[in-house]
């Protein structure tokens, strides 16, 4: 049997009409894969479209109304190929439910059954941060922070919550037609008691973790977002992965091709000490102080 959700309550399991899609509820008690997820595809009235990307367990496909092919999702498709897959992926759900912010992805709603969950959401056109790396020309680095201060927001915003992302890459931040980063994939993310919570585990994707992460010790999740967060814009202006290289400062002779003030908020992002690297907060200041942003990217809202 199918659940279908709108994302707007765990406890409530009914179908939901979206403004663009009529949703019918599908009762299929064995069906492989594929029927499975055409099942879904035909419930929400929707054609399935090619693949925008995928992971471990899952992938991303595009989606378009079989009434109007112009209005278009993204799929998000997880396998549960074990409880925690389904545990990250309901985490992920709460996550997108309850959030509001204009630089984090909107979940339009969401189903599932015992081995798979569906989310739709707003599709982007324009690709991720990852696609610009792979562009015939370098992009500027005005450009590059207006992308990581928009991340940026998203995190001082989730930050504020208690919750911290645990995987800031760019193939995880979206651009929207404004050339705006949009933050996704909170598949793996949590939420600490509060500000001042540590963690010993964290799951971010290779080439993106804190040097405190090899000592064994506590750690604080939020300021091992923002190094991903500077790995992220390390790898914009260099175009190149950061994943086998230890220390990003030194490899790069402490980025002193890179032109002020972007080196310093490299250097500040990318500090080993967790306690000096700055936090959400303190680069979104910086850069209004220096006038490098608009001071709307301080809003929580």
């Amino acid at each position: 049997m199918w659940s279908l959700f709108s994302g707007r309550s765990e406890d409530t399991y009914r179908l939901w009409r979206l403004p663009s899609f009529h949703i019918t509820e599908v009762a299929r008690p064995s069906m492989d894969s594929v029927e499975q997820h055409d099942a879904f595809f035909n419930s929400f009235n929707l054609v399935r479209g090619p693949c925008l990307g995928s992971g471990a367990v899952g992938e991303v496909v595009l989606a378009s109304a079989k009434h109007n092919s112009s209005l278009k999702v993204a799929v998000k498709i997880v396998t549960f190929e074990t409880e925690g897959c389904k545990g990250d992926f309901l985490s992920e759900v709460g996550f997108l439910r309850d959030l509001r912010h204009p630089r984090i992805l909107k979940m339009i709603a969401f189903a599932m059954d015992d081995h798979h969950g569906f989310m739709l959401s707003t599709y982007f056109k324009n690709g991720t941060l990852r696609d610009t790396m792979s562009s015939d020309h370098p992009v500027e680095e005005p450009r590059i922070l207006r992308h990581i201060l928009d991340v940026a927001s998203a995190l001082q915003y989730i930050h504020g919550l208690h919750i911290f992302h645990q995987d800031v890459k760019p193939r995880n931040v979206l651009l929207d037609d404004q050339d705006r980063a949009i933050l996704a994939d909170f598949g793996i993310a949590r939420q600490a008691s509060d500000s001042s919570a540590m963690v010993m585990k964290w799951r971010t994707t290779p080439g993106y973790s804190g040097p405190e992460t090899r000592k064994r010790r506590p750690m604080s999740p939020f300021k091992l977002d923002m190094y991903s967060l500077g790995v992220s814009m390390w790898m914009l202006i260099y175009r190149q992965r950061s994943v086998g290289i230890k220390d990003l400062l030194a490899f790069s002779d402490q980025c002193k091709d890179v032109k002020e003030p972007y080196r310093r908020i490299l250097r500040q992002l990318l500090r080993k000490d967790p306690n000096k690297r700055w936090s959400a907060a303190d680069l979104l200041r910086f850069c209004v102080w220096n006038s490098l942003c608009a001071p709307s990217l301080m809003s929580s809202h």
